[in-house]
């Protein structure tokens, strides 16, 4: 391979989806500035990638390499020559911005409903609608960077992959759900949690280094914040829905998409199975404790419900 070959590869290396790189980032300290991190990334990636590349541009080439390798900011404006590259990196910025703003707005929404002034005004309306929409683009463009190109939406490949990809699942809820959010904020942590290891894979350079740390903290405990938001989503969306249609305050349909939305993930998703086996687990042992207190009636029924709803989340239906 010829070094022209080798820049070229360089400059559309998806530096996104490199663990090595990004393991090789965090642990650089101090952390280098934006005019740094080119010279850090040739290095890796004649080390990692391809030997061939050159550490030093060319002189004649140094113009075009500087035009092309830049990631677009949100003012510039692009050239024909460069219209692939800033189309590659350009949604990537919107799709990061557009989560870390909901992000930003998913914190301060459930503090703002205990305020009794602020708590159901048309601020609030306003910014939970903000914040859902910012997660629908951001997780669409996720989708998009993550899929086969050119998109085929008739293709079964393309709804194979899809269609267990956690961005997408968070998607849909968003979608589902946009009506209950207003009253039930807190739906916004499913988004949330998906959207936090997105940002944190797909972070531009980051020179803060309390933010640095809360990414590395969240990807720590990674497994930890799937299962709580898997629990969440089952559970405590659940009850939510269950009470909101018995007081009337949301319709009826709201539980079919809920159950819908459940028989989806549970296939696919081993955090939403763990989540049921310990809710049965526990409810089971809380019974056999306190069987002497509990009619004979109460077990048989919830045996009799547990397994018609394992039957109806199983994957053969």
């Amino acid at each position: 391979m010829t070094p022209e070959e080798a820049q070229k590869e360089f400059l559309e290396y998806d530096w996104s989806k490199s663990t090595l790189w990004q393991q090789y980032y965090n642990n650089l300290y101090p952390t280098p500035s934006a005019s740094q991190l080119t010279t850090f990334k040739r290095k890796w990636f004649k080390k990692n990638v391809n030997p061939n590349l050159e550490l030093q541009l060319k002189e004649h080439n140094y113009n075009k390499y500087q035009e092309e390798s830049k990631f677009s900011s949100f003012n510039s404006q692009a050239k024909s020559n460069e219209s692939k590259l800033l189309l590659s990196t350009g949604y990537k910025q919107w799709m990061t911005l557009s989560l870390s703003i909901s992000l930003l707005l998913s914190s301060i929404i459930p503090i703002l409903n205990f305020l009794p002034i602020i708590r159901g005004s048309k601020f609030t309306y306003f910014l939970v609608r903000i914040s859902s929409l910012f997660y629908i683009l951001g997780l669409g463009l996720h989708l998009y960077d993550i899929s086969i190109k050119p998109i085929k939406l008739l293709s079964i490949d393309f709804w194979q992959k899809i269609l267990v990809e956690e961005s997408f699942h968070s998607l849909i809820s968003v979608v589902a759900y946009f009506g209950l959010i207003y009253s039930f904020p807190m739906i916004l942590f499913i988004p949330a949690i998906t959207s936090l290891f997105i940002v944190s894979k797909y972070q531009p350079v980051v020179n803060n280094i309390q933010i640095i740390n809360i990414f590395d903290l969240a990807n720590k405990n990674k497994n930890k914040l799937y299962q709580r938001k898997a629990f969440f989503e089952v559970f405590v969306v659940g009850i939510y829905i269950f009470f909101a249609v018995l007081t009337r305050r949301i319709s009826i349909v709201y539980i079919s998409i809920y159950w819908s939305l459940i028989r989806l993930k549970y296939p696919i998703d081993p955090f939403v199975q763990y989540a049921f086996r310990v809710a049965n687990s526990q409810i089971n042992g809380f019974m056999k404790s306190h069987s002497n207190y509990i009619p004979g009636f109460i077990p048989r029924s919830y045996n009799w419900i547990s397994n018609f709803l394992q039957r109806q989340v199983s994957p053969q239906n």
